[in-house]
């Protein structure tokens, strides 16, 4: 029986566990530990008394894991010790730790002999046993800017989708993966990037991407199956080119995508599963301006953008997205990579909009990142601090979106787990 754990992913590189339980009646301590090769070179595991007494130490190969020699330490007259394990990218467990994990395991009882056993899993799918009866469903739904700007922003996306997969771990086997654009069109207003009335209308896209090699003719509506092997398909989809609306609305895209377009006969039926998590990630340089009224776009053509802010009462609220994840009955993740300053405090304050003073028609931007200028995401940011949990608000400025990524993994793995 499992009294204490600590799990850590590394990096994408490691999966460290530490959990107490019994061999042959004696109490142990379990280690289990899952390197990819290359990326970390050693495993150094110490134990010691609540009162910092070191009691056992020593250092693994990357390589040698896992392992089921089992190391004996003194005699430990107590019920529960302190685990920490760290993992290096020097040999011999030697510099710097690149990363580590630590826990207060507790024992069966006192009085007996600690072991570590780098194994208790030998697949290393599951550290000390931590996996859920039954692996996951999950439903990941990619809203994804196909303005003018976002070059550099949906290469950063595909670069970093592995990270989410590497996250979701073994608590999810089974995804469905779909993309949509921000394109709705601008309906009767038209604009220069936004003449189609209706856009892409929240549809799945699954028509490859020609600005990549080695991508099949056409895919389906979505990507379906075990995590491995979606990365390359991903990308595929994900790059959806710089053809579309410069009005992007983002937040009706996900309406569309996962009410009207998802109903039977539609273009989006089957992605929604009964079970299975769903999790919604938004990548936009601008912020939402979806439309209850598109005439609010009458004006200046060249400052669209200042329509959506001008003449706010011709937007849907944000709430209305938010009930729109509530009517799904289930776990939802929502997440945005969007225009907010790098180590964002969660202040809607600081993401009022400001029209630049040395040229009217455009806002000051929020931020800057390699991609270019990012503008604010107020409504985007709102709608994801109105949903119970918040949903995850990262800058698009960062350009490298591992650690967004790998946060949404996160948090599919622990609804999925929750569910199970």
């Amino acid at each position: 029986m499992i009294r204490g754990s600590v799990r850590s992913t590394l990096a994408a590189a490691a999966v460290l566990a530490a959990c107490s339980g019994q061999a042959n009646g004696v109490p142990t301590i379990s280690i289990d530990g899952c390197l990819a090769a290359g990326e970390l070179a050693s495993l150094r595991i110490d134990v010691a008394s609540p009162e910092g007494d070191a009691l056992a130490t020593r250092c693994f190969e990357a390589t040698s894991l896992p392992q089921t020699a089992g190391l004996e330490a003194e005699h430990f007259d107590g019920t529960s010790v302190l685990v920490e394990v760290a993992a290096f990218s020097d040999a011999d467990c030697g510099g710097e730790p690149a990363a580590r994990a630590t826990a207060d395991v507790a024992l069966a009882g006192p009085g007996a002999d600690v072991v570590l056993d780098p194994a208790c899993d030998s697949s290393c799918a599951c550290p000390c046993g931590q996996c859920p009866s039954g692996a996951g469903a999950a439903d990941v739904l990619f809203i994804v800017d196909n303005s003018n700007s976002m070059v550099e922003e949906q290469a950063a996306l595909t670069a970093a989708f592995p990270r989410l997969l590497g996250a979701i771990g073994p608590r999810v086997e089974d995804l469905h993966v779909g993309v949509v654009s921000t394109d709705l069109g601008t309906g009767p207003v038209p604009l220069v990037t936004c003449e189609d009335t209706d856009g892409d209308d929240g549809a799945l896209l699954h028509q490859a991407s020609p600005l990549l090699e080695g991508c099949a003719a056409e895919y389906p509506a979505f990507l379906s199956g075990s995590p491995d092997g979606l990365t390359s398909e991903f990308a595929c989809l994900a790059t959806l080119g710089t053809g579309g609306c410069g009005v992007e609305q983002p937040l009706e895209a996900m309406r569309l995508a996962l009410t009207e377009r998802a109903a039977e006969g539609q273009p989006n039926a089957g992605f929604l599963r009964d079970g299975a998590v769903a999790a919604i990630v938004v990548l936009t340089d601008e912020d939402d301006c979806s439309m209850r009224d598109p005439t609010i776009l009458e004006g200046d053509p060249e400052a669209p953008h200042l329509r959506c802010i001008e003449r706010a009462d011709g937007l849907w609220e944000p709430s209305r997205y938010v009930a729109v994840i509530e009517a799904l009955g289930r776990p939802v993740v929502f997440a945005a990579i969007a225009g907010v300053p790098a180590g964002w405090d969660g202040s809607l304050d600081a993401l009022e909009p400001t029209v630049d003073p040395e040229n009217p028609t455009s806002l000051l931007p929020i931020c800057t990142g390699p991609g270019g200028l990012a503008y604010p995401g107020r409504r985007v940011a709102e709608m994801a601090g109105s949903l119970d949990p918040p949903g995850l608000v990262r800058s698009i400025c960062d350009g490298a979106f591992d650690d967004a990524m790998a946060a949404v993994g996160d948090a599919i793995a622990a609804a999925a787990a929750e569910g199970n």
